[in-house]
């Protein structure tokens, strides 16, 4: 998870902003205080007590908490860049064209239907299956397109068009 946030982030130029909607930006910001306030002290503690164990060279409970703190520091500095470069922008509310935040349904050739909802490329609700990155293929190809519409995506089994039936 966090080389997918970082490949994303190391691809935008210095100047370039991301765009977050607000409740992306709020996920963030919580994210960031828990890693801050309860999870670093946490890791930072554990390896306190690991060194009083005495001989680090052999102490597996020291390097695995010294791995989470890397980890934990890495996610931390990836977040306050993204927050720093965030550009806070409006979930689509309209019906007449697809954009961040708004809810799909596509109907393939053979009359399946799908309904997404089309989010910020550093949303964290990617991951579930009612939801399209904007920037994931299938998202770019719909972003702008409006009902009635037909999207060709390139996906792992081949060329799969879709027809836009409902934006919500």
């Amino acid at each position: 998870m966090l080389l997918c946030y970082n490949n994303a982030i190391m691809k935008k130029t210095v100047q370039e902003k991301i765009k977050l909607t607000q409740e992306s930006f709020t996920n963030l910001e919580k994210e960031l205080a828990d890693l801050q306030e309860n999870q670093l002290p946490a890791v930072v503690d554990r390896i306190a007590k690991a060194r009083e164990q005495g001989d680090l060279s052999e102490n597996s409970e020291y390097k695995d908490a010294k791995d989470q703190q890397e980890l934990l520091e890495v996610r931390i500095g990836e977040i306050q860049e993204i927050l720093a470069k965030a550009q806070i922008i409006k979930a689509a509310k309209t019906d007449n064209c697809v954009g961040v935040g708004s809810k799909v349904t596509l109907a393939t050739a053979d009359n399946k239907t799908f309904t997404y909802t089309i989010i910020s490329e550093f949303d964290k609700a990617a991951i579930d299956s009612d939801t399209l990155s904007a920037v994931s293929p299938i998202g770019v190809a719909l972003m702008q397109k409006q009902v009635g519409d037909k999207v060709a995506v390139q996906v792992p089994a081949g060329e799969r068009i879709f027809t836009i039936k409902k934006i919500d």
